[in-house]
């Protein structure tokens, strides 16, 4: 009897033990999360948090950035790493109202610990509007248009009130159709198969941003996903990003990345060197690909690659990137493959 009650003293004793150590266990891995503020950071290259601002104030020690959710401060030291526009640089090169980027290392308190320091270069985005010599003018890119309320109602349905008819607006109540006269030389209005008129969205097209002007040189790199191009592939229309230095309003552009036409689709045919497309918006394109032509293999559970034609095949699901040539095959610039789908 003796030996039984001194076996469950002990069963219980080590049961206690038990909850007891996990219980310090979770409070010690709950002190050691990071003290971050708002939003959880953001992950950058290489799982370190990473936060963008302006430099708000910075010295030998210390570097405060300006973000939306208020000033952040970041210790400098020997080991923190300062880019400034591509180059590698010191802290003393970084000015106070600089776009800057921290990546940091978390800490449980005090303060954070900056591991690199990025100021960024100036850049410029935007469509091309005209090209005129060795200036590229391009529109900053407007705010996406959105539809307006439609116009008028179907037949049948209830309408808003309107003042200008002194109509009020009853429960359950429904207004007559409201007839109007045709504008002379107007397309007829759509109807469904009940013969009612079909009220369609008005989309407007938002008015282009500001005009913003790129210089180029003869030292100016021209790029597209890996493509290597010159002055010639930048068409009016196109999309582009422009780095480099500002010279008064210009930008001085040593590197411009340029977005062709671009076509998501199956390729349906091999031919001649001509490689068709279809299209998933139901248009078919062919492409003649040229020895500056970019090939990338895109596994579905490994890192993409680059490729060959050869890895091009009748069936792809594929991405393509390319000048659009009226009457005959356009330049294939670029190409994305996908496999294992």
């Amino acid at each position: 009897m003796k030996v039984a009650k001194f076996s469950v003293l002990t069963v219980g004793l080590l049961v206690a033990f038990i909850f007891a150590v996990q219980a310090v266990c979770a409070l010690a891995q709950e002190g050691a999360k990071p003290q971050w503020w708002g939003k959880p950071p953001k992950e950058a290259v290489g799982e370190r948090p990473v936060v963008h601002g302006k430099v708000a104030q910075v010295s030998d020690t210390n570097i405060a950035v300006q973000t939306p959710e208020g000033v952040k401060q970041f210790a400098v030291t020997a080991q923190t790493r300062v880019l400034v526009r591509g180059q590698k640089a010191s802290i003393a090169d970084v000015r106070v109202g600089d776009p800057v980027i921290v990546r940091f290392r978390p800490v449980p308190e005090g303060v954070l610990t900056a591991l690199q320091i990025l100021v960024p270069k100036p850049m410029i985005a935007g469509r091309i509007v005209r090209i005129e010599g060795n200036n590229v003018i391009v529109a900053e890119m407007p705010i996406k248009p959105r539809p307006n309320p439609p116009v008028g109602v179907q037949p049948g349905q209830p309408q808003p009130p309107s003042k200008a008819r002194g109509l009020k607006a009853v429960p359950g109540a429904r207004l007559p159709a409201q007839k109007r006269a045709p504008v002379a030389g107007a397309a007829p209005r759509p109807h469904n198969e009940k013969g009612a008129p079909v009220v369609q969205p008005r989309i407007e097209r938002p008015e282009p941003g500001p005009e913003r002007v790129i210089q180029v040189t003869n030292g100016t790199r021209y790029t597209s996903r890996g493509y290597e191009g010159t002055i010639q592939d930048l068409r009016v229309g196109y999309f582009v990003r422009a780095t480099g230095n500002f010279n008064g309003e210009a930008l001085v552009a040593d590197h411009v990345e340029f977005l062709p036409m671009v076509a998501k689709g199956t390729v349906t045919a091999i031919e001649n060197g001509i490689i068709t497309v279809k299209a998933v918006r139901q248009f078919t394109v062919q492409l003649q690909p040229t020895q500056a032509t970019v090939v990338w293999v895109k596994p579905r559970v490994a890192p993409n690659k680059r490729g060959t034609l050869n890895d091009v095949k009748v069936g792809s699901p594929v991405d393509v990137g390319y000048h659009p040539a009226g009457g005959g095959p356009g330049q294939l610039l670029w190409i994305a493959v996908y496999t294992g789908m």
